[in-house]
């Protein structure tokens, strides 16, 4: 029973159903299952299974710390320019066990996300107690616990942060928490969604929603958004110098206006989702007359804005790609998501038009009693959360179901007997998965010859689709599976390559308990990249592959129930169901060759490459004449010799070899032009793209050693190249 004179329902909601209550419940529901199951909770797929998490989680088998050079995927390529490799989360997954590390780093998320932008609803635009908590967890269901939405998740504690700073700037204690903020969303943040929106999010809301004015501030806000750059100046380094080297060129500068008014179109179209909740009571608000509320006009103008900027950025990128081919690859579409992080805020407003208008006052605006129609409004709001996370928790048990566990892809027993048994191997080789992600091989130390990586070079892209051209070829022209439009067109200038996106990836379009890999792809160049091992959950049945392990039946044979059954059971044990296969003709990861095969262009290369035997290519390189190192023609031969390849960090590498004539020698890591190599006695030896994509060394009388160094630009280099 309530108290005297107070129905039941009315004491249970003063009692316990209060803001705060539903805060912490809210909270500790959005977070349960990574608290409670730890490393048995979801795994969430796309970019954060497919390529953060491994990603992270391989620096436990390299001893990487300051290299730039990540040789894990795609046969080598630059870590600085991958963009999902934060100091904070490179530390973390370092000191903490890499389940540990993901639960913190979604549970944090969550929590800041939720709390700072209801400290901000409450302190900024003085929304009341339920306005404020319908736009905490509006704010917190945009982004699902991924990692690659950090910048956003921890941006309300930025904003906050410095709101009480600019506040009081004699306060030591605000500068130590805005220096805090500012550090934990550099840190942390994917770098595609980090530089520059959250530097233009600052100013925005600073001259918007929260107008300051004075140098002093300016410069503080101006500072801050400049450090979250500032720290990340690695990356930015790294990718001046390795997009215009890369495949980008390829496969994402088709982003054009079209694309922008396409995410423009995903805020505005209704929907069920808290999107349309959100602006339905925005649009409530304006109508309502709610244009004279503090900073209402100013949530206006910079939503009206932050949705048009897609196609101002990307029309303004399209211009200065010409100028800046750095900026080839980089998605000026996602300013969009500047009105995704105020519409939370403005549908506070409509729930505060709700209550000005319903509420039950006395003649001096004093609030008596919220009526029934208020009351339904927030119980209407909150459903939909409510409906949403329930979605989203139903989507995390199809994933735990379907892509399984931490355990289930990072601890697999068949996995980490892999792994030993390439470690404890002669000469280092790769593997590579079919029908799984490659990454997932990663976070095992096993390298890969395929991945998914935001920036890698060109001239492996292209050997890739060289060595998939069967079945891309095979595919109906509106498959899916193809890339876009703009990429189809290039296609017949740059190949069927020109089709794939950037996930080099053997995963067919159709499954069979049983596959033969040769009809679909090129094995001699899977061998010639170094793959010594298949890694498949269905039977391969090519001649050159020896079964290591198997499983008790193809995955594509097994009935739905069993199916469950084995992924239950991999959820809390590891991954067990899987074939295993040696490859008998892997091609060493470093070898010597008798002579040279030269033509006039890169496609001609790959034209002969592909259609070599694994012999041929074992004794010959295929190369441009123009990529030549003086002093090796065509006709050229080289006596036998066999090479040692010593890795000795992750930005250096040693060959040895014995005989002291003159040899040609090939290393299958993924060329670029800033490895360098000099032989023992420390003079300069050319390194030059053999089968287009891997390294090629000419080495003089005598030598038997080479020592390789990455060695990429600086700042200062880059600029001067840019000016030139």
């Amino acid at each position: 029973m309530g108290r005297a004179g107070d129905p039941l329902g009315e004491f249970f909601l003063k009692r316990w159903l209060t803001p705060n209550a539903v805060l912490v419940a809210g909270i500790a529901w959005l977070a349960a299952e990574f608290v409670l199951l730890g490393k048995y909770s979801v795994l969430y797929a796309g970019d954060n299974g497919e390529l953060f998490v491994p990603g992270l989680v391989r620096q436990r088998f390299a001893d990487i710390a300051g290299d730039l050079w990540d040789g894990f995927s795609v046969a080598g390529s630059d870590r600085d320019s991958l963009g999902f490799v934060p100091f904070l989360d490179v530390w973390l997954f370092t000191a903490l066990p890499g389940w540990l590390a993901v639960a913190l780093r979604t549970v944090s998320q969550i929590v800041v996300s939720v709390v700072f932008t209801y400290l901000l609803a409450r302190r900024t635009f003085r929304f009341g107690p339920w306005p404020s908590v319908f736009a905490a967890f509006a704010y917190a269901s945009f982004e699902h616990g991924m990692l690659l939405h950090a910048t956003m998740a921890y941006q309300p504690a930025l904003v906050f942060a410095l709101t009480c700073l600019l506040d009081r700037k004699d306060d030591a204690k605000r500068w130590l928490f805005a220096l805090a903020a500012i550090f934990l969303v550099a840190a942390t943040g994917y770098f595609s969604r980090l530089v520059p929106f959250v530097g233009a999010f600052l100013v925005a809301w600073f001259l918007f929603v929260d107008p300051r004015r004075g140098v002093l501030n300016w410069l503080v806000i101006l500072g801050a958004g400049a450090a979250t750059v500032a720290l990340r100046a690695g990356d930015i380094v790294a990718l001046m110098a390795q997009s215009p080297l890369s495949h980008l060129p390829l496969v994402r500068w088709q982003y054009g206006i079209g694309e922008a008014v396409q995410n423009v179109a995903v805020i505005l179209t209704p929907g069920i989702n808290v999107l349309t909740v959100a602006m339905a009571l925005f649009v409530f608000g304006v109508v309502a007359g709610r244009l004279s509320a503090p900073r209402m006009k100013g949530v206006l103008a910079l939503f009206v804005l932050a949705t048009l900027s897609p196609i101002v950025a990307v029309a303004l990128q399209l211009w200065l790609i010409p100028r800046l081919p750095f900026l080839y690859g980089y998605d000026m579409t996602r300013f969009f998501l500047i009105a995704l992080n105020i519409l939370p805020f403005a549908a506070g407003y409509g729930l505060e038009a709700i209550a000005a208008r319903f509420d039950d006052r006395d003649a001096d605006g004093k609030l008596r009693r919220r009526t029934l129609v208020y009351r339904t409004a927030v119980a209407a709001s909150v459903a939909m959360l409510v409906y949403v996370s329930l979605k989203h928790k139903w989507t995390g048990a199809n994933d735990w179901l379907t892509h399984g566990t931490y355990v289930h892809n990072f601890e697999s027993p068949v996995l980490e007997k892999l792994a030993r048994d390439i470690r404890s191997g002669p000469s280092p080789v790769r593997a590579e998965t079919f029908q799984m992600y490659p990454a997932y091989l990663h976070a095992y130390g096993i390298e890969t010859a395929g991945g998914y990586q935001p920036v890698f070079l060109r001239r492996y892209f292209e050997y890739w689709g060289k060595m998939m051209e069967p079945w891309i070829l095979s595919l109906d022209p509106d498959s899916h599976e193809l890339w876009s439009s703009h990429a189809k067109k290039l296609a017949a200038k740059e190949g069927p390559g020109a089709f794939r996106g950037d996930r080099l990836m053997l995963v067919p379009n159709d499954h069979r308990p049983e596959r033969r890999l040769g009809d679909l792809y090129r094995m001699n160049m899977l061998s010639l990249a170094n793959v010594g091992y298949f890694v498949s959950r269905d039977r391969l049945t090519d001649e050159s592959l020896e079964a290591v392990s198997a499983a008790p039946k193809p995955w594509s044979a097994l009935t739905v129930r069993e199916k469950i059954a084995v992924n239950l059971k991999a959820n809390f044990y590891g991954r067990e169901h899987l074939y295993i296969y040696r490859n008998r003709d892997v091609v060493p990861r470093a070898f010597a060759v008798e002579g040279v095969r030269a033509f006039d262009a890169g496609k001609q290369v790959l034209d002969a490459v592909s259609r070599a035997s694994v012999a041929d290519l074992r004794r010959h390189v295929y190369a441009e004449r123009a990529t030549l190192p003086p002093g090796l023609a065509e006709g050229a031969g080289f006596a036998p010799s066999s090479v040692r390849y010593v890795r000795r960090s992750g930005d250096a590498v040693r060959l040895e070899r014995d005989g002291d004539g003159a040899a040609l020698l090939v290393v299958a890591n993924s060329y670029s032009p800033y490895w360098v190599c000099r032989d023992g006695a420390g003079a300069a030896v050319q390194l030059f793209p053999a089968y287009h994509a891997f390294w090629g060394i000419l080495v003089a009388p005598g030598t038997k050693r080479v020592d390789c160094r990455y060695d990429p630009p600086t700042i200062s280099t880059i600029l001067a190249r840019t000016k030139k």
